[in-house]
């Protein structure tokens, strides 16, 4: 395993927030080791963090001291583990999954498989923005606010959860900001605070009752988190349900009962949002995007894109 020091990376993934919106761009490769792009939009209150990169060896990331903040981890694609001080053992995230947590001025250690296409989003809120936000929310929260208000460390979830396609719209919409410059600072303070709203509400919602059996529903989690983790790969329903030991009507009524949306339609959302990725980070063509995400040509990507995001491919490299 390529080991290196929290230091040496900073650049790529330092948490800061300044007076206005400003966007910043790092890159480190290192040959046959990793190839990293970060994107770091920073603004009064919030700081989102989208990180892709190459693995082409195991690497471990030592003590990469931070300031106090409240963090929102979304794994978009691969996995990663992580021990935070002020947290006991290690704290793993899995494509598809997320996490709330409040760290206090944290050093922390990160552990890196060897994968492609990694991608993960971080989005920093300042303390004081998410004890205000939490008190809006009146008593639901407040162990969490008395927790900030004794400066306690905290995860909301001990084990995984799952990314909502609500939360997945949102964080399309902080990564590319569909206002003018002069509105961006308020659209995005906004757009954070739903994107907090929406991780306390998975945190508190009931489970709905949907009538798939616990049976089935174990086996569509486990296809949801296969697919989260292959979506970049060529699937068949016919081999899914052999695979996951459901026959195909279940396969399709379960997945839409339980997800809100269908197998094949989840899988094009997983690969457009990695697209966006890509092609923000600037690490890729859009051709060289298209290929990986399974399109056999730039023009059919290109209208793919288009319908789900609601603007061409070219914005996105141009902004």
């Amino acid at each position: 395993m390529y080991q290196i020091e929290g230091a040496e990376f900073s650049n790529l993934i330092r948490r800061e927030f300044t007076a206005g919106v400003a966007a910043a761009y790092a890159a480190a490769a290192l040959e046959g080791k990793f190839d990293c792009r970060s994107v770091n939009l920073r603004g009064g209150v919030f700081n989102v963090l989208q990180f892709s990169s190459d693995f082409y060896q195991p690497l471990a990331l030592r003590k990469l001291s931070d300031t106090s903040h409240v963090s929102l981890h979304f794994q978009l694609a691969g996995a990663s583990d992580a021990e935070i001080s002020g947290f006991k053992g290690k704290m793993p995230l899995q494509a598809g999954e997320f996490n709330l947590m409040y760290c206090v001025d944290p050093v922390s250690s990160y552990w890196f498989p060897q994968q492609a296409h990694y991608g993960y989003v971080s989005v920093a809120l300042q303390p004081d923005f998410f004890t205000g936000l939490l008190e809006d929310c009146g008593d639901a929260f407040a162990h969490l606010h008395n927790s900030m208000m004794r400066q306690s460390p905290f995860a909301l979830f001990k084990n995984r959860a799952l990314i909502s396609t609500a939360q997945r719209q949102v964080l399309q919409q902080i990564q590319q900001p569909a206002v003018a410059d002069s509105l961006k600072g308020a659209y995005l303070t906004a757009k954070v605070k739903e994107l907090a709203l929406l991780c306390l509400q998975e945190a508190g919602a009931p489970q709905a009752q949907d009538g798939v059996s616990t049976h089935d529903r174990d086996r569509l989690q486990a296809l949801y988190s296969h697919l989260q983790q292959h979506y970049l790969q060529a699937h068949s329903l016919e081999l899914l349900s052999k695979q996951f030991l459901l026959n195909e009507f279940k396969l399709k009524k379960g997945f839409k009962q339980l997800y809100g949306t269908t197998v094949f339609g989840f899988i094009q959302g997983l690969r457009m949002q990695h697209a966006a990725l890509l092609l923000s980070s600037g690490g890729t063509t859009i051709a060289q995007t298209a290929a990986i995400t399974g399109y056999a040509s730039e023009a059919a990507f290109s209208r793919a894109f288009k319908q789900f995001h609601g603007y061409a491919p070219g914005y996105v490299k141009k902004a």
